[in-house]
């Protein structure tokens, strides 16, 4: 036990960057810290030690933020982008193949339906008794 508690104290978590996923350029702010895309800030300057840690470990859970030492967001990030262009180009194709379905069914613009009826009324209803 003692191993594992002395690699959780080694693994201190360092600077924090907002990776800015929507690409707006724009900074937001944090508990009164305002992080600009893709700019490194050491918290440590400016909350007390237990406090920046705690804000470090809450951030590093946070796939907008990279914070030095923690989890690497890229994979879920690339991940989460790949499934969504995948279920974009499926959406695409369905709607493709529903317009497609849909010129099948109507008739030709000079088609004028059918001359006669050829409806039977009677079924051999006399027949049953």
């Amino acid at each position: 036990m003692a191993v594992a508690t002395d690699q959780k104290e080694q693994k201190k978590l360092g600077s924090i960057t907002y990776v800015d996923p929507d690409q707006s350029g724009q900074p937001i702010t944090v508990r009164g810290i305002t992080f600009a895309p893709n700019q490194a800030v050491n918290v440590d300057e400016l909350f007390t030690e237990d406090e920046a840690e705690s804000f470090k470990k809450d951030l590093a859970n946070n796939s907008h933020f990279r914070v030095e030492g923690g989890p690497d967001h890229r994979k879920i990030l690339e991940a989460r982008q790949k499934h969504q262009e995948e279920a974009e180009r499926k959406r695409a194709e369905a709607a493709e193949k529903a317009q497609q379905q849909s010129q099948r069914q109507q008739p030709p613009p000079d088609w004028k339906g059918p001359q006669e009826a050829h409806l039977e009324t009677d079924r051999g209803s006399s027949k049953r008794r």
